[in-house]
């Protein structure tokens, strides 16, 4: 369960903690970290509106260049949707690192964590939930997995299936068939 936002740390620049006293930052580092405690893991919740623009988004994107001499080219249209469903990746271990949610969930790593942010942002509201995901994302020794990307499925849907006659996607420029997907508006 998360309580509403609290503007008051989501607001909380680098740089306005860096100004403080010391035992006023290290006051502030201990309520943020029993307000993320609270909340819980910072997941991407996207609204509605958001997930039909990225959806939409992967729907207009252009394929035909990703397609290498090599193969498939990378990219990342469409990544944070696809992440949003699938919140259990935060999770998972990669070889020898930790995954974000273990530095999250450990007392110790998360006080870390909110005061690297903190000191390496300063211009930045450095502990919203989009720079705390980073900030985990990127601690020392952690990784996460990614390993969908949904405009590379895109094009081996258009390549190898299109092409045969095969639609299986709606089409990109009809606004119509958008809207019909269950959930979405583009209202």
């Amino acid at each position: 369960m998360q309580p509403a936002d609290d503007s008051r740390f989501f607001k909380l620049r680098g740089k306005t903690w860096i100004a403080m006293s010391k035992i006023d930052r290290e006051r502030m580092i201990e309520q943020c970290f029993q307000f993320w405690r609270e909340r819980g893991f910072p997941y991407d919740q996207l609204t509605p509106d958001q997930m039909a623009s990225d959806f939409g988004g992967v729907l207009r994107t252009n394929t035909s260049h990703l397609w290498t001499k090599e193969g498939l080219a990378a990219s990342t249209a469409g990544l944070r949707l696809a992440n949003s469903f699938h919140p259990e990746m935060w999770s998972v271990r990669c070889k020898r690192a930790h995954s974000p949610a273990e530095r999250f969930y450990c007392d110790i790593s998360l006080r870390r964590v909110l005061r690297r942010a903190l000191t390496i942002w300063p211009g930045l509201y450095s502990i919203n939930p989009t720079n705390l995901r980073s900030m985990l994302r990127t601690f020392s020794k952690t990784t996460r997995v990614s390993n969908f990307r949904p405009v590379v499925a895109k094009a081996v849907i258009e390549r190898y299936f299109e092409k045969r006659g095969i639609s299986i996607l709606p089409d990109a420029t009809s606004t119509s068939q958008l809207t019909q997907i269950k959930g979405f508006s583009l209202g």
